[in-house]
């Protein structure tokens, strides 16, 4: 995406974050009126969002970016830096 166009793209990325507050909450309102039942719609509401993480992290790179690093070596533990002394 070209650089003078970000801005455009990032605002239009926040306005549907921040309209999907109230429609989330008119369609939980309408969940729980159908139901009845708090503990299930939250119930519910949990499931999806694991599921949607689990999806995300199994079908996106970033759930996998160690074999995008150079030489992939994930299991070498970090050392510490040594502290300066004076």
């Amino acid at each position: 995406m070209p650089n003078h166009l970000l801005g455009r793209i990032i605002s239009i990325a926040g306005v549907l974050a921040w309209s999907a507050i109230p429609l989330g909450s008119l369609i939980g309102g309408y969940a729980v009126k159908w139901t009845g039942n708090v503990a299930l719609v939250y119930g519910v509401i949990g499931l999806m969002l694991f599921v949607v993480g689990i999806v995300f992290y199994v079908r996106s790179p970033l759930g996998h970016a160690e074999r995008y690093l150079p030489g992939g070596d994930l299991a070498r533990p970090l050392e510490p830096e040594p502290a300066v002394t004076m």
